[in-house]
């Protein structure tokens, strides 16, 4: 996935700029197609262990243009405890003016520790693989 389209600099060849980032629903599109053949230790798929993925809320405050994710500094991903039951994966920036911002939310009733491992190494994965192209 390609997080950023660049843009040429008209008066210095070789050089670009931001042209604009992907947008927080093209990212979490791009990380369920990713879950969706990411294989787990069962035979299974890790998008199948998943409750939901949901972009950040901001999505749907019913703006017509999508947010775009904000440049950023550092790519990150981390699960912890849900509130009930089973366990949440965030996956956050830290944008250039170092505020955090939250991209994606998923959710997993499971509580056995090689699943949520296996989900949260597929997530990785997928994170290495967009930083790549950045």
């Amino acid at each position: 996935m390609e997080l950023i389209t660049w843009k040429p600099v008209p008066d210095k060849p070789g050089y670009v700029n931001v042209d604009k980032m992907v947008t927080y629903r093209e990212f979490t599109d791009a990380l369920i197609s990713h879950l969706k053949t990411a294989p787990m230790h069962d035979e299974t798929f890790v998008h199948d262990w998943l409750e939901y993925v949901s972009p950040d809320k901001r999505e749907y405050d019913g703006r017509k243009q999508q947010p775009r994710i904000p440049e950023f500094n550092l790519l990150y991903a981390f699960c912890v405890p849900g509130g009930s039951e089973g366990y949440c994966f965030h996956i956050e920036v830290v944008a250039r003016d170092y505020t955090r911002e939250n991209i994606v939310i998923a959710k997993t009733l499971c509580t056995n520790k090689k699943t949520v491992m296996c989900i949260m190494n597929a997530i990785n994965e997928f994170i290495y693989d967009a930083l790549l192209n950045y």
